[in-house]
């Protein structure tokens, strides 16, 4: 055997251990509950959606929540969420090789695969996306696969048609992809454009007829019932009820987006990986002007457009694909300034890098790692000491609305109350959701005037929204709930 085929050997048992650290990493610093954390509120209600093989909110996450519903049917002895959060874990190992197997595959530079994985697969945005239920991690494997698919159509033309497929899901899976145009049409090019909009269109058909498919069912997560209407549909694939987000563009608003956005980076990479970064776009812009064009391409647009949306989620989630790119740009930083002549120090050079990259990194998730999770536990004990038989719970929050759902689907919780979240009372599909999951028929609009429906007025209403008291009724403030008794009731 060859010292070179022994290096080889080494070096993928070297990344293996690598990834499975990663891997053990994520799974130890993890959430053990349904959580707040990180932006992971939504989690809950996708884990509905995933078990219940249902509709998630706009724009529905169709393969996302197929794939969900898959792996849950696998049997591995722990609850729903948990499981959840091992396959985020898996997506984001997956990423991870597959970006190391892109870059070793498409740059001539000598590229450390280890130290490449240590800085994307800990750096904070990253890390915390991948420790809970979210969507963001699948978006960045698609915008991944992208770009490997597209470095394999050399081997066969049919890559391209896979390249396109793929981001057709993906703008399915998430808008935000769209804002990927520009950075793409520079990959690509205009070769074999054909067969790459015949995959993009094909993606998109599967994604939107999964959607449909799934819509059908009528579970209990039913988002937006895109199956009654062609309307529905298309105010559920765009988001049309989030537009109240969007603010007017400016030159400031996007300026303060950028700062804020380079604020996030030196948080998330440390201070010195974000000097190495201006290095390695430096080297990009001098002897890798494609990828640092494409680059450019990719996070300008998506600067603009989370400067006009200002969702809680936007601000560094939707740029969370970039990462993949940031740790490229700063690994050839590294590379830059520590590249040696002579050869038989430099391996124990990039030895020293990598312990000093994994150490500094980890470090930066030292108070996440320690800190009490913050579960949505509380919200569902609360609510099972506060309402009594047959009450109804208003909500107004995500976190009590997805906790009570994820209760009630995933662990069989109070199946006698109600759960009504007043800022969707207006919306047609929640109306049928309400009447079909709860038996509320023909509800109100406005919450006053539901809890004097006769249908509702004989029940007790737990509220987190202030109400005036029905007749005859007793009241009670308990912590921040409103309980409304019927005078029937003890």
């Amino acid at each position: 055997m060859t010292i070179n085929r022994v290096n080889r050997y080494f070096h993928i048992g070297l990344v293996g251990l690598i990834l499975v650290l990663i891997f053990l990493i994520y799974s130890l610093t993890a959430p053990n509950d349904i959580t707040i954390q990180h932006g992971g509120v939504d989690g809950a209600e996708l884990a509905v959606a995933g078990l219940t093989g249902g509709v998630a909110h706009p724009p529905g996450y169709a393969v996302f929540t197929l794939i969900t519903w898959l792996w849950l049917r696998m049997p591995l002895g722990v609850d729903v969420i948990n499981q959840l959060y091992l396959l985020n874990h898996i997506l984001a190992v997956i990423t991870i090789i597959s970006w190391t197997v892109y870059i070793r595959r498409t740059t001539n530079s000598p590229s450390n695969s280890v130290l490449l994985i240590l800085l994307l697969a800990l750096n904070f945005s990253f890390w915390s996306q991948a420790i809970i239920h979210e969507v963001y991690i699948a978006s960045m494997l698609g915008f991944v696969l992208i770009f490997l698919s597209h470095s394999l159509e050399k081997i066969s033309l049919l890559w391209s048609c896979v390249s396109g497929f793929i981001w057709g899901i993906a703008i399915t899976h998430h808008l935000s992809s769209v804002l990927w145009f520009l950075g793409l049409a520079i990959l690509w090019g205009t070769v074999h454009w054909r067969l790459r909009l015949i995959g993009i269109l094909g993606g998109m058909a599967t994604g939107y007829s999964l959607l449909l498919l799934l819509a059908s069912e009528n579970s209990f997560a039913n988002w937006g019932y895109v199956h009654t209407s062609l309307s529905a549909f298309v105010a559920h694939i765009t988001g049309s009820q989030y537009t109240h987000f969007l603010q007017p563009l400016s030159l400031e608003g996007i300026f303060d987006q950028f700062v804020w956005w380079l604020k996030t980076i030196i948080n998330d990479f440390t201070p010195l990986f974000a000097s190495f970064l201006v290095i390695g776009l430096l080297y990009g812009f001098l002897k890798l002007r494609r990828l640092f064009l494409i680059t450019l391409s990719l996070v300008l647009p998506l600067i603009v457009f989370t400067s006009l949306y200002t969702a809680r989620d936007t601000d560094s989630t939707y740029l969370l694909p970039m990462y993949a790119l940031i740790s490229f740009w700063i690994m050839m930083g590294i590379e830059q300034i520590f590249r040696l002549p002579l050869n038989r120090w430099k391996s124990l050079l990039i030895s020293f890098i990598n312990l000093f990259v994994f150490s500094l990194l980890f470090s930066v998730h030292h108070d996440s790692i320690t800190i009490e999770n913050e579960s949505m536990r509380e919200v569902i004990e609360t609510i099972d000491d506060f309402a009594p038989d047959n009450a109804i719970v208003i909500s107004e929050t995500d976190e009590v609305t997805f906790a009570l759902w994820y209760s009630q689907v995933a662990e069989g919780f109070r199946p006698d109350i109600a759960v009504v979240d007043a800022r969707l009372l207006h919306l047609d599909w929640y109306q049928a959701h309400l009447q079909n999951s709860y038996e509320l028929n023909n509800i109100q609009e406005k919450i006053q005037s539901l809890i004097h429906q006769d249908d509702i007025k004989q029940r007790p209403i737990l509220s987190a929204i202030s109400l005036l008291p029905r007749t005859d009724d007793q009241w009670y403030l308990m912590e921040n709930w409103f309980l409304l008794l019927p005078s029937e009731s003890n």
